[in-house]
């Protein structure tokens, strides 16, 4: 989604603008954005008095330094959200990213911004901003705000809602503005629509007699607005649902939403016959193959109903190209198409821009459509009434796309086989040190456990089944087989053999091999011949990947896990961290001590153990639930430090729960008391584990080959 920031106001070529942003265009070279050419930048006299960058997605903060270019008249970033969903009933929009164009202005807005006393348009939706809400007194140019969606501090109503004389559209969804609004609101004389849903706005509504003549919509969904003063009859469009005052089946009219209405209008060809054509080039309605800027168009007031009729559309397309041409921005044609009511009772309709005398815009070029758009400097046809535009990416720039067909194409080999560069009679390329691991092939698998017999089941759970097998060498393996339904893409498969031969530990059975045929995802492992690891407790809880918010490209797939085992924290954030590990092993811990699976019997093991215990007894009032082999093996001081560490790790709040490290000194600690040994007993120790997770060798450091295995700060992982 494109959103854009109109500022006019200030200076001359401030290059520490530049230098705190990401993604600028290419040609941002140089210390004078006047003399050297800047795409984007217009001056006048050496001075900068336009900087106007759209659909390049631009990222970082607007720094107090915007205010030194004193000459400014328009300036507007850009950034790129991919889709925007509005939800009718809900406290905020929902947003679906595609996280290779996340990024966008971030922090406080800076206090000099309500300096910018030249400034017509402020437009700063969808970003991260927070702090306290900008104070725009004074601002009299400003005509068009919108600071929707961002994380601003709670705040009462502004002053400046009613003072800005030139202001035609407030737009401020999503903000927690709070309080009655003033009714000299609607008395500003140029307003025109005022959109604040989803905030804390109380009180009455009232308008007043003497509210603007041009005054189409008033948008107050999802507040907690109790009465509507009616003083006359209105024109406007106001839309008070999910208020308190449209509880109990109201049925005014401001108290529902119309149903939707389609149409399925697309801009007609130019009399003459469409192209079919080639590289991902759409054929124009002027016949000629391009690489469109596609976007659309949200009308929040049209006044027409009938969205059949190809008049009205063609009526906007007339617009859109009269707008164009006037301010000479290469465009040789528009396309509209997929007119759609949503439930906000706003008009959707998909805009194709096609430029003009070559197949792709330039950054200038696209910029210059996107600040026509977003500014307001196009007019609607009157019966649309007012609306916003939001843009695609786009990707075609000259270089870029090439660059981005040729990535496409090497990502889309590597799916349709992961192993190619898996060379077995190299050791280098894409090879992974597989410490002796073997690609087998399913007929030896097949062969090893005597067709997957039953008779060699040896355990199953929600990945598949795993079998005991003997390889040709007289080798006992376990072969863990993935059923359908927990397949994995080949990548995924691929990843989890690479990191899986990377881990190695005396207490962890170590990867003979795998086999990736006939549609087959097998792990090979080596046998315990002491029974499996049910026999002995535990579960397979498969391997976690810490994954930092700003990663790429990264490989993840479904939470899978043994019931009872996964942090009850998931359910909420649908996210798993290191304490979701911790919440694991200590339900394996209380295991240990009771002899009891997670959950048997509809009862479950951590809410057992709580109800049971009792701090003020020996060992805790717990013999009736322990294992008697423990309960007869260790003193009660070790059982109660067992209990505890145990209990720690399980809280329902991560925060609350012990590090990994913190654990094993727990245990250490408990070992010794028991007058044990823990570094006999184990091939690493707390200190050891404290020192290998920080090393580079750690098998999820993130400066192995592996970029979708982040590092440990700030994690936000993500199940595999």
């Amino acid at each position: 989604m494109t959103v854009s920031l109109l500022i006019l106001a200030p200076s001359c070529c401030d290059k520490s603008l530049k230098d705190i942003w990401d993604h600028v265009p290419p040609n941002w070279s140089g210390a004078d954005p006047c003399g050297d050419g800047w795409s984007g930048i217009s001056c006048i006299n050496n001075r900068v008095v336009s900087i106007t960058l759209a659909s390049i997605n631009l990222s970082g903060q607007l720094s107090s330094d915007i205010a030194k270019l004193a000459e400014l008249q328009t300036c507007r970033f850009s950034i790129l959200l991919s889709k925007f969903l509005f939800l009718h009933g809900a406290s905020c929009p929902v947003f679906a990213k595609d996280l290779s164009y996340n990024e966008g202005m971030t922090g406080p807005l800076p206090p000099a911004i309500g300096n910018l006393a030249k400034l017509t348009s402020l437009f700063l939706a969808n970003n991260m901003l927070t702090g306290p809400l900008p104070n725009l007194t004074g601002m009299n140019s400003l005509n068009y705000v919108d600071l929707s969606n961002n994380s601003f501090d709670a705040t009462d109503i502004p002053p400046w809602f009613s003072s800005l004389q030139s202001l035609t559209s407030l737009i401020m969804e999503n903000t927690q503005i709070q309080g009655q609004l003033p009714v000299t609101l609607f008395s500003l004389s140029q307003l025109q629509t005022v959109a604040l849903k989803n905030n804390r706005i109380n009180g009455t509504l009232t308008i007043g007699s003497s509210h603007s003549n041009q005054l189409q919509l008033i948008d107050l969904q999802n507040n907690s607005i109790e009465g509507f003063t009616l003083q006359a009859d209105y024109s406007v469009q106001i839309i008070l649902v999910d208020n308190p005052i449209c509880n109990g089946g109201s049925t005014q009219s401001f108290c529902s939403i119309p149903q939707q209405s389609n149409s399925s209008y697309s801009t007609p060809a130019e009399n003459c016959m469409p192209l079919s054509c080639t590289l991902n080039k759409i054929s124009s309605p002027s016949c000629k193959c391009a690489y469109p800027y596609t976007g659309t168009l949200f009308f929040r007031a049209p006044s027409f109903s009938n969205y059949k009729n190809p008049s009205i559309f063609a009526s906007l397309e007339q617009a859109l190209m009269l707008t164009f041409r006037s301010h000479s921005v290469p465009v040789d044609s528009v396309s509209l198409s997929n007119p759609t009511k949503n439930l906000d009772d706003y008009l959707s309709v998909t805009l194709q821009i096609f430029p003009s005398g070559q197949d792709y815009f330039n950054h200038t070029g696209i910029s210059e459509v996107g600040f026509m758009l977003s500014n307001q400097t196009f007019k609607p046809p009157p019966e649309f009434g007012p609306f916003f535009f939001i843009g695609n990416s786009y990707p075609y720039f000259s270089g870029f796309y090439a660059f981005r067909q040729k990535k496409r194409a090497e990502t889309a080999a590597k799916k349709s086989d992961p192993f190619a560069s898996w060379d077995p009679n190299t050791n280098s390329g894409g090879v992974p040190q597989l410490k002796g691991a073997k690609c087998f092939s399913f007929e030896e698998l097949k062969r090893s456990t005597n067709n997957f017999s039953e008779t060699n089941e040896i355990g199953s759970g929600g990945y598949g089944k795993v079998y005991r097998g003997i390889l040709s060498n007289g080798q006992l393996v376990a072969i863990k087989r993935a059923q359908q339904g927990s397949m994995q893409g080949g990548l995924e498969f691929k990843t989890e053999i690479e990191l899986l031969t990377r881990v190695h530990h005396k207490n962890v059975v170590s990867l003979v091999g795998f086999c990736f045929e006939h549609g087959e995802q097998m792990l090979v492992y080596e046998y315990i011949a002491n029974g499996t690891l049910k026999d002995s407790l535990s579960a397979d809880f498969g391997l976690s990947k810490p994954l930092g918010e700003s990663e790429r490209g990264h490989v993840t797939t479904q939470v899978k896990g043994t019931m009872g085992y996964l942090d009850p924290e998931y359910y909420m954030t649908q996210q798993l961290t290191e304490k979701s590990d911790v919440y694991s092993f200590g339900i394996l811990l209380l295991e240990l001590l009771t002899s009891r699976s997670p959950i048997e019997k509809g009862k479950y093991i951590v809410r057992e153990v709580k109800q049971a215990m009792d701090v003020t007894k020996d060992m805790y009032n717990l013999q009736a639930i322990l294992d008697p082999i423990v309960a007869s093996g260790m003193s009660s001081r070790s059982i109660e430090k067992f209990v505890d560490l145990s209990l720690r790790c399980v809280q329902e709040s991560g925060v609350n729960r012990p590090t990994m490290s913190e654990v094993v000194k727990e245990i250490e600690s408990s070992m010794e008391m028991a007058g044990l040994n823990p570094n006999a007993e184990s091939a690493s120790t707390s200190a050891t584990y404290e020192e290998e997770s920080k090393g580079l060798n750690h098998p999820y450091s993130n400066e192995s080959m592996f970029a979708y295995s982040g590092g440990y700060l700030p994690p936000k992982l993500e199940p595999k």
